[in-house]
């Protein structure tokens, strides 16, 4: 009888078979979170609301259903999508959210998921079929899980966006070989480890030790419309309340458990996002956007990585992860080094708490202790004393899974 209770207990913690009554991104409730909402206790943040007319600021209208134009969408954790009308990006896509016990067991990618939040709304505006990357920061589950399900939606190779990543990330492909048989959505589709791959190759000592000579910025190679994409190594964060890292090769085959997600060298790559207009000629001067994006605090050889960011122009959005800050916090490098327009926190959601149970949303990360992300402590405190002899950035907060247009900032004014 015990044995019958643990394996049903098993089941009901791993299954994925069950019906999910998903929370559309307009039921989801912000009035408590710092940033966002009157019971919040700060400042109410959000970009729309901020820009709104009279504010003195360009507009950044958001949506549901994706504007025309350049635009933003935060996923959720680290995930994003950046688009135009002829291409798209994805970076860290990460939506099946499986709850802490979950992740201590096998786990498949919650498809319906993944379906809803992030490949329909894409095709609602027909920029799914213009997926052209999908750029992955570290093979921690909360940041890769989703991808390989996002390219077998491409069943031939020669349709496929580019995936950018490090060695793990291979890795990650190659687990789903010989596994057609037993998972539905791999069938009729090409093999996912000949999915064209930027693999960035480095050791611990090319990583924390490079040339003074070299540049540290890794093109990433193909044609992603008007925009370009650069990689640069860095550090994933320590955790706030523990003293190990989950870093490792990562190693057997699907499904694998949230433990079997590790961090190649405990790294995680940065990349530098540039979206460029503009023919140069008389009345169509060349403009460039330019998105720098971390998920961690941490900040691995920064003045040398701010030093050749800045060669090509300003930094407009700093999208940055504020979990995991107590150890090692370059935060305040980051934004006093690049002196960013526009500062969007990201990764304060908490990520173990599945969509279907997502209407009230959580902003405390408590899965390994105390509260990871301390977003209101962010706010109130960190952000103000990070932004030393610079005048600090606009700091602006994003809801889930909505579009942001950008358009209006496509100008340098305001």
């Amino acid at each position: 009888m015990h044995r019958t209770i643990v394996v049903l207990a098993v089941a009901l913690a791993t299954s994925s078979a069950w019906a999910k009554d998903f929370v559309n991104p307009d039921q989801i409730v912000y009035d408590h979170v710092p940033g966002f909402g009157p019971q919040g206790g700060t400042e109410i943040l959000e970009w729309e609301r901020k820009s709104a007319p009279g504010s003195g600021e360009p507009a950044v209208t958001a949506s549901i259903d994706a504007q025309s134009g350049l635009r933003l969408r935060w996923l959720g954790a680290a995930g994003f999508e950046i688009s135009d009308d002829q291409t798209s990006i994805l970076v860290d896509p990460f939506v099946s959210r499986p709850t802490a016990l979950q992740g201590l067991f096998p786990l498949d990618i919650d498809t319906d998921a993944v379906d809803k939040y992030v490949i329909d709304p894409m095709m609602r505006k027909g920029s799914f079929k213009n997926l052209k990357a999908i750029l992955v920061s570290h093979t921690h589950i909360d940041h890769v899980q989703d991808v390989p399900y996002i390219l077998s939606r491409f069943p031939k190779i020669a349709d496929r966006p580019l995936v950018a990543g490090d060695r793990n990330l291979a890795c990650l492909l190659k687990a789903y070989n010989g596994r057609e048989k037993s998972i539905a959505w791999l069938k009729g589709a090409d093999v996912l480890s000949s999915t064209r791959q930027q693999i960035f190759d480095f050791n611990e000592k090319k990583k924390l030790n490079p040339p003074p000579n070299r540049k540290l910025g890794i093109a990433v190679v193909g044609s992603f419309g008007k925009f370009t994409i650069t990689a640069f190594i860095s550090e994933h964060g320590l955790y706030d309340d523990l003293i190990f890292t989950l870093e490792g090769t990562l190693r057997g085959k699907v499904p694998l458990t949230g433990l079997q997600y590790p961090a190649y060298l405990n790294s995680s790559m940065t990349y530098l996002i540039e979206y460029n207009t503009g023919s140069g000629a008389a009345g169509d001067p060349k403009r460039a956007l330019r998105l720098f994006l971390a998920d961690s605090a941490r900040f691995l050889n920064g003045q040398r990585v701010i030093t050749e960011v800045l060669q090509g122009g300003p930094v407009d959005l700093l999208l940055e992860g504020i979990a995991a800050r107590k150890k090692k916090n370059g935060i305040p490098q980051k934004i006093d080094g690049f002196n960013p327009r526009y500062f969007v926190p990201t990764h304060f959601d908490d990520f173990f708490v599945p969509l279907d149970q997502f209407q009230n949303f959580d902003f405390e990360i408590e899965a390994t202790g105390s509260d990871n992300a301390r977003l209101k402590e962010f706010i109130l405190q960190d952000f103000p004393s990070s932004c030393g002899a610079t005048a600090c950035p606009k700091l602006r907060m994003m809801k889930m899974f909505y579009y942001y247009s950008l358009e209006k900032l496509l100008t340098r004014e305001g």
